[in-house]
């Protein structure tokens, strides 16, 4: 049985983690209960899937994709900021879960590229988008701050601004 990792834990995904697959086979990576890490980085050029399960991830700081291939789905990524101005760089159109932004009000989040996701709920901390494109299906904004410059934000389906937002 594997060990989940724990909220010290940086966890990275390189093509080391994957050099036993031969060419052309697709790795599938599931989680079966909630996880809290320091720092979340996919570097793998491999095709494959990672599945929530319904789950949540939990990432003190950065949220690092940098792969087309891998498919992100079935639960949510949730930034909880515990670690010095988190970055979010993600470079997967297969982001098919929930961005959740739950940061210090302090505290500055920045998308440096442009990617697609299921949804984004900012709940706290200041969301900077500058530069790019997001294409995001819900879009919902309960706390926080949310500065867009240069960008274009394509909204697929719905949008939630609570009054105090």
């Amino acid at each position: 049985m594997q060990q989940a990792p724990s909220v010290k834990d940086r966890v990275i995904f390189d093509d080391h983690s994957f050099e036993n697959l031969t060419e052309g086979q697709k790795f599938s990576i599931s989680i079966s209960q909630d996880i809290e890490v320091a720092h979340f980085r996919w570097l793998a050029d491999k095709s494959g899937s990672l599945d929530l399960g319904g789950n949540t991830l939990y990432i003190d700081g950065d949220l690092v994709v940098m792969s087309d291939l891998i498919n992100l789905q079935n639960g949510k990524f949730n930034l909880t900021g515990q670690n010095e101005d988190p970055i979010i760089n993600i470079e997967s159109s297969n982001f098919e879960t929930e961005l959740v932004i739950d940061v210090p009000n302090d505290v500055d989040i920045r998308i440096s590229r442009p990617f697609e996701a299921n949804s984004i709920n900012l709940i706290s901390g200041r969301l900077h988008i500058t530069d790019i494109s997001l294409e995001v299906d819900q879009f919902t904004m309960s706390g926080g701050e949310l500065n867009l410059t240069n960008s274009t934000f394509l909204l697929n389906s719905r949008l939630d601004i609570a009054e105090e937002a």
